[in-house]
C-alpha cells in the first residue's frame, strides 16, 4: 500500500512539475508585471509626496499673500477715511480734494472711493455723524 501511495505521489509531482514548466513563462511574466506595478506605485507615492510638499508651500505663500492683501486693504481704507476727514474740513477741502484727484488719476484710488470723496451728499452725512459723535462724547 505504501508503494502505491508513493507511486501516486510521484505521478502527482510529475504532473505538477509538468504544469509548472508549461506555465513558467506565464508565471515569469506575471512576476515581472507585479514588479513593474510595485515600481510604479513607488513612483506615484514619491510624486504624491512631492505634490503634497508643493501644496503646503503654496498654502504658506497664499497665507502670506492674504495677510499682505489684508494689510493693503486696511491701508487704503485708512487713507480714504483720512482724506474724507480732511476734505470735510472746509478750510482744507480744496487741497485734499486735489490730492485725492491726483491719487485717482494715478490709479491709487478706485472709482467708488473717489466718487465717495466727491459726493456732496456725504459731506452732509459726515457733518451729521460728527455732530452725533460730538453729542455722544459730551
Amino acid at each position: 500500500m505504501e508503494y502505491e501511495n508513493i507511486q501516486e505521489l510521484t505521478v502527482t509531482l510529475k504532473e505538477v512539475e509538468s504544469e509548472l514548466l508549461n506555465h513558467r513563462s506565464r508565471i515569469d511574466l506575471l512576476l515581472k508585471n507585479n514588479e513593474d506595478l510595485n515600481s510604479e506605485v513607488d513612483n506615484l507615492k514619491e510624486k504624491i509626496k512631492f505634490k503634497n510638499e508643493e501644496i503646503n508651500d503654496l498654502k504658506d505663500e497664499n497665507s502670506v499673500l492674504q495677510t499682505s492683501l489684508d494689510h493693503l486693504k486696511n491701508l487704503i481704507y485708512n487713507l480714504v477715511h483720512f482724506l474724507m476727514d480732511r476734505i470735510y474740513r472746509n478750510k482744507e477741502k480744496k487741497k485734499y480734494m486735489e490730492f485725492a484727484k491726483e491719487l485717482y488719476e494715478h490709479g491709487a484710488l478706485e472709482d467708488d472711493d473717489f466718487n465717495l470723496l466727491q459726493d456732496n451728499k456725504n459731506l452732509d452725512n459726515h457733518k451729521a455723524l460728527e455732530i452725533e459723535k460730538d453729542d455722544i462724547e459730551r
